[in-house]
């Protein structure tokens, strides 16, 4: 409590006087009744008076409005002005989603979702090529002729060093050394998929029937989708941002009125008849670019021969499937408004080093996450690459920021040391493995703690 210090001395000498004068008597209620109290507040509400004055003191300027009508009709002026501001406040929350893409159950693959979208389709493909790609106990694959192999490894340019085919192979782990094929399968199946769907977001694009009673397999994309592809890639020259900002925007607004489908958890009605019938022309070219990879020279050289006529059958229709998923993938992505784009093994690091954000080393070298025993390696080949975006309202503009590192294998002879003897790989005699695992070897062996 704050007490006013002077009333509290003056209290304290008429209270002795009145003791001296009446002994006996209640010198404390006479006090009362002849004096006024004493100024007794709250710390809190001393210092409020100090800083705001008493109420008195504050209502002194009385408002300048003096009567109620005028109050009523103040207080009508400032609710208006309030809606006004709250209409224009959600007009530009409006805007800047529209501007962003995000409305209306749009984007069908949020920016958020891209790493594993792609991620689960890069192994779906990868468990591809495990099923149907050709196995071998021995990493040199005498059932490949030297041509072959010289054929499979230009058909990888730009996923895998361009040198010979039993050296590069014989520079990988173990673990995918055995079964390399069925990665070289994986690359060209993404590869192809890039090629057809990623790099024209029009390829399906068509008028007055293009595709109709084509038999041609080989026909990639139609003339006005590359018409439409060639306008877009205009619209992207120069260094201005915001040019590439607008060009993107316009992009995905043309993929999704050609891709306009109803949705019914979202209740969102559109008219979907020109969206139903291309998600079917992009369903049915797909089928087509599989049959004709199915064909392929140098890709049938990857694959092993099917076991029977249900067996062919199967592998058909599951890369018919792989193919349908990533025209799907690619449509999802490019109703964003952010572009999508992607460096090969030129635009990666060519040694690895952990720390790197751009590349990781594929699960199957086996390693844990936080090994430091490829620091330095060679880049050797990239299982899917590295994927980069650029474009969006919401990135502050923003350009060539990495949204998915590459998949890459490194130079890794010997691998984990339980790989070696666990695996498949028959590169090392039996004998000599037996050896090694009792008694001390001349050779010396590979670090194990990695």
């Amino acid at each position: 409590m704050v007490v006013d210090a002077g009333v509290d001395r003056a209290r304290d000498t008429e209270l002795q006087r009145i003791a001296k004068e009446e002994p006996d008597g209640d010198y404390y209620e006479r006090y009362r009744s002849t004096c006024p109290p004493a100024n007794v507040v709250s710390g809190a509400e001393y210092y409020r008076i100090e800083a705001m004055g008493t109420p008195n003191q504050r209502m002194e300027d009385p408002p300048p409005i003096s009567s109620l009508g005028m109050a009523i009709d103040r207080i009508e002026v400032l609710e208006k002005k309030i809606q006004e501001k709250q209409e224009e406040v959600r007009e530009m929350w409006r805007t800047d989603k529209y501007m962003q893409g995000i409305y209306e159950g749009w984007p069908e693959i949020g920016l958020a979702d891209w790493d594993s979208a792609i991620s689960i389709h890069v192994n779906t493909i990868l468990g591809w090529g495990l099923s149907y790609a050709f196995k071998a106990r021995r990493s040199t694959y005498e059932h490949l002729s030297k041509e072959a192999k010289k054929e499979i490894i230009s058909s990888l340019e730009g996923w895998i060093v361009q040198d010979d085919f039993d050296k590069t192979v014989a520079r990988f782990p173990p673990a995918i050394r055995y079964r390399v094929l069925a990665f070289f399968a994986a690359m060209r199946i993404f590869k192809d998929g890039l090629r057809l769907f990623f790099q024209n977001p029009f390829w399906y694009f068509q008028t007055d029937g293009e595709f109709e009673n084509d038999d041609d397999e080989s026909h990639i994309e139609s003339a006005f989708g590359a018409q439409l592809n060639t306008l877009y890639q205009q619209f992207n020259i120069g260094d201005f941002p915001f040019h590439h900002l607008l060009a993107h925007h316009w992009r995905a607004q043309t993929v999704r009125l050609a891709n306009s489908r109803s949705i019914g958890c979202l209740r969102v009605r559109r008219d979907d008849k020109l969206g139903m019938s291309n998600k079917a022309l992009q369903e049915k070219k797909a089928h087509e670019h599989a049959a004709a990879m199915l064909k392929d020279k140098t890709f049938r050289y990857l694959l092993r021969e099917p076991k029977d006529e249900q067996d062919a059958e199967d592998m058909q229709s599951t890369l018919a499937y792989m193919y349908t998923r990533m025209a799907g993938l690619a449509r999802g992505i490019t109703t964003g408004q952010t572009g999508l784009h992607w460096k090969l093994l030129d635009g990666v690091p060519k040694n690895f080093f952990l720390s790197s954000k751009d590349v990781t080393v594929v699960r199957h070298h086996r390693l844990r996450s936080s090994s430091l025993a490829l620091n330095g390696r060679e880049v050797l080949a990239i299982l899917s690459p590295l994927f980069f975006r650029s474009g969006s309202f919401d990135r502050d503009h923003k350009y060539d920021t990495t949204a998915i590192p590459a998949q890459v294998i490194v130079e890794d002879r010997y691998g984990n040391m339980d790989a070696v003897f666990s695996s498949d790989e028959d590169a090392y005699p039996r004998k000599r493995r037996n050896k090694t695992r009792t008694a001390k070897s001349s050779r010396p062996l590979p670090p194990y703690w990695r």
